[in-house]
């Protein structure tokens, strides 16, 4: 049966999409997801050009489909697809839009197993009844397979069957994740990164987080100088020459293919020489990437992240992107913040726990290593969650030195402007008298 409400939902994505508003790789939709035949095929083209990286929009798309009787029934591609346009939508709705043709398609296909499985059982045969109504404790598979790393579950599978985060930094920078660090100019976003870097290279803790070794690559596409200059401070700190962590002088610009060509070819190169697989980009500052873009553009920020998406995707690696704020301090620039933030994986460089607030950070994680346990008579405390007695907590940051007065008057005033400063920062959560880490960590 149609649904109206998805069917227009395919044509705001497709409008979207030959918009330029969306990559539309990123959607993650097949030709068969879709309900209409000739969107179908407009998908199905639309795809194979993004995947060529050839340029798509309502020009080409309808030079293309010039001839296709199943858009001539529709008033013909040079009226059907421009009118498509009227219905694109910035990409804050169009994900959710995409999810509605996903589930859509998800409900026809069950329909068609049932079907089958009604007639195989009329039939009495019983293999391809079975057969049938095993496909519907699974989710529909996509056209040509799934990758071997990627796990399907169906409805009412196990979740022992989805694979824990993978982190190249624990609790902050998944494996192949996109990150972005923000801060204000002179905060010391560079500086940040280059210590960050640094100790995935040497496949060291970073500020007490597990970093997993590997090659990285540093585009210093602003203020290279200083940079290397921070590298050779690091490795004279660390009394190390060896740690694979190379700089690229180099400010390349994203919306050219050639020159994120040439990335991949820097990391292909990183790869050769230092024997290590990178495992990491550092994109050090983003705007110096995107020159002549507009940053609170979702069409310019789209292009940018797409290229910042084939790196991973192509690189296997995870990439920090470092940029500046706005005017409001506060705030990264809000298309790329938005889209990163939906993902977990941006950090305002001022957010991040230092002094007496990182003492009590990593005091709380100690306290929960030793000591953590689940309440499951508190109506404020999550059942499923490790907590201690903010006493104990405070008791452990005491002693790792988070004042430097010994009166109690002086601990208690350190600890509560640390506990503020991570509970305002969504790091760390309490109510009656427990606490525990945000699910960041977990």
């Amino acid at each position: 049966m149609k649904n109206t409400a998805a069917i227009q939902a395919e044509r705001a994505v497709l409008g979207s999409v030959i918009a330029g508003y969306a990559d539309p790789i990123g959607l993650h939709l097949s030709q068969e997801d879709f309900y209409e035949p000739p969107h179908q095929r407009l998908w199905a083209t639309i795809l194979e050009r993004s995947k060529g990286g050839r340029p798509v929009d309502a020009i080409i798309l309808q030079r293309e489909f010039e001839g296709d009787t199943g858009l001539a029934d529709l008033g013909g591609a040079a009226s059907y697809i421009p009118g498509l346009l009227v219905e694109a939508l910035e990409p804050a709705p169009l994900f959710e839009y995409a999810r509605i043709i996903r589930e859509e398609s998800q409900k026809r296909w069950r329909c068609t197993q049932l079907q089958l499985a009604q007639g195989a059982i009329e039939a009495n045969d019983e293999e391809a009844s079975q057969a049938a109504l095993d496909a519907l404790t699974k989710s529909r598979p996509k056209v040509g397979g799934l990758p071997s790393h990627w796990t399907l579950v169906g409805p009412g599978g196990s979740a022992d069957a989805i694979a824990s985060p993978s982190w190249l930094i624990k609790s902050l920078l998944g494996q192949g994740d996109l990150g972005l660090l923000f801060g204000p100019s002179g905060c010391g976003k560079s500086f940040l990164a280059m210590d960050i870097a640094f100790a995935v290279a040497l496949g060291q803790p970073w500020r007490g987080l597990r970093c997993k070794k590997g090659a990285v690559l540093y585009v210093a596409a602003e203020g290279a100088r200083g940079v290397r200059l921070r590298r050779l401070a690091l490795e004279s700190n660390f009394n190390t020459h060896s740690a694979p962590l190379y700089v690229l002088d180099a400010a390349p610009v994203l919306s050219q293919r050639d020159d994120v060509d040439n990335i991949l070819a820097a990391i292909r190169e990183v790869e050769s020489d230092s024997g290590c697989r990178v495992v990491m980009v550092v994109i050090d500052t983003l705007a110096r990437t995107m020159p002549g873009a507009n940053e609170n553009s979702f069409e310019d920020m789209g292009v940018a992240i797409g290229a910042l998406n084939r790196i991973q995707r192509e690189a296997g690696a995870s990439v920090l992107a470092v940029h500046h704020t706005g005017k409001d301090s506060g705030r990264g620039p809000r298309c790329i913040v938005e889209a990163i933030e939906a993902s977990g994986a941006a950090a305002n460089a001022n957010s991040l726990p230092s002094g007496a607030a990182d003492i009590a950070l990593s005091a709380l994680k100690a306290e929960l290593e030793d000591r953590g346990r689940y309440l499951t008579e508190s109506e404020g405390v999550p059942p499923d969650v490790r907590v201690v007695p903010i006493k104990a907590w405070r008791d452990r940051a005491r002693a790792m030195g988070i004042s430097s007065g010994h009166t109690d008057d002086a601990v208690y005033r350190a600890f509560n402007r640390a506990q503020k400063r991570l509970i305002d920062d969504k790091l760390v959560h309490t109510a009656d008298d427990f606490a525990w880490l945000s699910a960041q960590f977990n």
